[in-house]
């Protein structure tokens, strides 16, 4: 009986509580821990919405990963890796240095060629830590600052050499 009333009580709390579900825009789906790669651990960022970052990849962008992972091993740093479209990189965003304290999420997902090419053919996303996209094509603000990062187009998170 305790039980019971336990488990009512934490779905009503849930219910309650106002959390939301993923919104259907985010490119990334919740479960990503389940389903991505974690490419880089907990790192001291200069992302202007982030103190520190994770940063996780579809599934569909591990060969691509690790190609370019063997180019920059080889010391070809001026290379421009082929991703393959519908990719998607998540920045788990944290405001300290151990990753504990979730802030926010970056996701860039990868488009057709040509689709975009004033932002590098991305579809950048600011999700905040409930799964609300805040910002689900801010393209332009991203790109300006991602123009300076390399070798693979407007990408920051590289594998490590």
């Amino acid at each position: 009986m305790a039980g019971r009333v336990l488990t009512s009580l934490l779905v009503l709390g849930t219910a309650l509580s106002g959390c939301a579900s993923w919104e259907p825009e985010v490119v990334f789906p919740e479960n990503y821990r389940s389903t991505y790669k974690k490419v880089a651990s907990c790192t001291k960022s200069a992302h202007p919405a982030a103190n520190y970052i994770e940063t996780w990849i579809s599934p569909d962008g591990s060969d691509a990963w690790s190609a370019l992972a063997v180019q920059l091993a080889a010391g070809d740093t001026e290379t421009t890796a082929v991703l393959p479209e519908g990719m998607v990189i998540v920045k788990v965003q944290y405001d300290d240095s151990k990753c504990q304290t979730l802030a926010n999420y970056t996701a860039m997902k990868k488009l057709a060629v040509g689709a975009a090419p004033d932002v590098g053919d991305w579809n950048w996303q600011f999700v905040d830590e409930n799964g609300e996209c805040n910002d689900c094509a801010s393209g332009a603000s991203c790109a300006g600052c991602h123009k300076s990062c390399g070798p693979a187009p407007l990408m920051c998170s590289h594998p490590k050499k």
